[in-house]
């Protein structure tokens, strides 16, 4: 049976700045897997500055041309 922890951090990024965000640990029973989650609280500045990220990342991902 896998265990969840979970803890409060703060991220500096270099696009958005400061991001305080809660992280859940999930590990898979068995192995040594481990995925981290992490979320803003809603409504919040960190919630928006989050949004933010997830905008520029669909950025990157677009095609640079379309030749």
């Amino acid at each position: 049976m896998g265990h969840n922890d979970a803890a409060r951090k703060t991220i500096d990024h270099p696009e958005v700045g400061h991001l305080t965000l809660d992280c859940d640990i999930l590990a898979v029973a068995g192995s040594d897997l481990h995925i981290m989650i992490y979320t803003a609280e809603p409504g919040t500045e960190d919630a928006a500055r989050l949004e933010v990220l997830t905008a520029i990342g669909t950025q990157a991902m677009e095609p640079q041309g379309a030749g």
